[in-house]
């Protein structure tokens, strides 16, 4: 199953899987996320493990990629992740961008 969602960047650090609907799962074989056409700022991905486990705090220096700002309102490529023996889940993956951005992930179960 294909679905997307709109995460509305508020400055913090933000799960992906915030944007999922209560009781709705989160496990995953295909995740593209892309920053809307109209923003205006760097937006930094990261693992939830990283954050948790080692004590690391997602910054614009300690990051795994970074979503590039789009040129004259023109979305960059998506950044794709694939998986294809093995579900991953979109809570392990967190998100940092400056408020109002809006990121776009596109996942498939």
């Amino acid at each position: 199953m294909v679905k997307h969602y709109n995460l509305t960047m508020d400055g913090t650090i933000q799960r992906l899987s915030d944007v999922l609907p209560t009781g709705e799962g989160d496990l995953i074989k295909y995740l593209a996320v892309q920053a809307q056409g109209n923003a205006a700022n760097l937006m930094f991905v990261g693992s939830f493990a990283s954050q948790d486990l080692a004590g690391r705090t997602l910054s614009s220096t300690d990051y795994g990629w970074r979503i590039e700002v789009p040129v004259s309102s023109i979305p960059t490529a998506p950044d794709i992740i694939e998986q294809s023996v093995s579900a991953f889940s979109l809570a392990e993956f967190v998100v940092l961008g400056t408020a109002p951005d809006v990121l776009h992930i596109m996942t498939m179960k």
